[in-house]
């Protein structure tokens, strides 16, 4: 069973090398992919002969741990966002890196594609988040909210808004076509939280 092979994918807890900080599937379901604290990123995928997974590719290159990774919806291309501050852009099938993203000055927390296979989201603790062309490697537009780190990001079915949400308690959505805040909104319990970040 697959879900019994799941076992083979732990680590030593003791050993912080081989935390694993973020998991995903390939859109086509036969690969996880898995960014780990010693900066790499392993694909994994279930070998059915001998009824566990296997490790097929590493991708190496961070200067620090991986904190998110995400697949572009057609499952060509992987995205990690680090502690280094940086954004890698990976072949997902080679472990090639296409493009190094810079510009942040803190660490990455999550990168999103947009449906669109354009661009790229990515959220940071320096309090923004940048929009990056997929095709350059330039950012094409830094959205700046709250002001605080930036730890999940999302776009709609049709690419048309970006959600964002903050250690804060904010939840803001952004216009992609004009990089505009539209509105925000917080669970009253967060009040306390969203006021000791100066609100």
């Amino acid at each position: 069973m697959i879900e019994l092979a799941l076992d083979t994918l732990w680590a030593d807890s003791d050993n912080e090398a081989g935390w694993v900080k973020a998991v995903t599937y390939s859109p086509d379901g036969l690969t996880l992919a898995a960014g780990y604290f010693d900066r790499t990123i392993k694909l994994w995928a279930f070998n059915h002969r001998l009824e566990l997974w296997d490790i097929i590719c590493t991708f190496p290159g961070h200067a620090n741990s991986v904190n998110t990774i995400a697949y572009s919806r057609d499952g060509r291309t992987l995205a990690s966002g680090s502690r280094d501050n940086t954004i890698k852009i990976w072949d997902a099938t080679t472990g090639e890196c296409l493009h190094t993203l810079e510009g942040h000055t803190k660490q990455v927390q999550i990168v999103a594609y947009n449906p669109d296979g354009n661009t790229l989201a990515s959220g940071s603790n320096d309090g923004t988040i940048n929009i990056w062309d997929l095709e350059t490697g330039n950012c094409i537009r830094t959205l700046q909210g709250d002001r605080a780190s930036i730890l999940s990001l999302a776009y709609s079915r049709d690419g048309q808004m970006l959600v964002s949400g903050n250690n804060c308690g904010t939840i803001e959505r952004w216009k992609v076509a004009t990089g505009k805040y539209f509105d925000s909104f917080c669970d009253p319990d967060s009040l306390r939280a969203h006021i000791r970040c100066g609100h």
